[in-house]
């Protein structure tokens, strides 16, 4: 994800743009926080909010990672915005507070390299360590960024959560499926 830019729906043409930045990879993501809509880009300088109605620049936060590599989507949750990168990176949860980001935490625990975490009744489940090498499931507070639980050392690949159940796909093509519960990993 470079510059972040809306199009007309109808006709395709440009209402506005953010200009120039260095993809980043991941996808753009609205977030609502009470009547006011923001666009979420992650590109390879870090996290940028932008005004939904006007692209106007609100704030950024710094993230940077080795190849300028942020390839897993922001994921906000009323006025946070979780963020996680592979590269021995981390993650972090800010708070955007009067247009400001601030920092809730950052740690290490949860390092999504290509493939976003889901959000899922608090906590969030995904992959921590690198395509191509082996890493673990887990699962994290998102709040606190508590990890309550890490699966046994696998392949690692990409999720996502229906009626209760995580169902990944790791590289190689092997399907795991497990409760999304908090309290242990269940494989099922």
């Amino acid at each position: 994800m470079g510059p972040i830019a809306a199009l007309d729906k109808k006709t395709g043409k440009k209402i506005w743009d953010t200009g120039s930045a260095e993809a980043g990879f991941s996808s753009p993501r609205l977030m609502k926080d009470g009547t006011k809509e923001y666009v979420l880009g992650f590109n390879a300088e870090g996290l940028l909010v932008v005004d939904a109605n006007g692209g106007k620049k609100v704030d950024e936060y710094e993230w940077e990672t080795q190849y300028q590599v942020n390839s897993a989507t922001p994921i906000p949750s009323g006025d946070k915005i979780f963020i996680s990168s592979g590269y021995g990176r981390g993650c972090a949860l800010l708070r955007l507070e009067n247009g400001k980001l601030k920092k809730v935490y950052e740690n290490k625990e949860m390092r999504n390299h290509c493939n976003s975490s889901v959000l899922y009744k608090g906590h969030l489940y995904g992959f921590d360590g690198q395509q191509g090498a082996r890493g673990s499931l887990k699962c994290m507070d998102f709040e606190t960024g508590e990890v309550k639980w890490a699966s046994p050392p696998a392949k690692i690949g990409s999720l996502m959560v229906a009626d209760g159940k995580i169902i990944a796909m790791l590289e190689g093509g092997d399907l795991l499926i497990a409760e999304a519960d908090p309290g242990a990993f269940k494989e099922i």
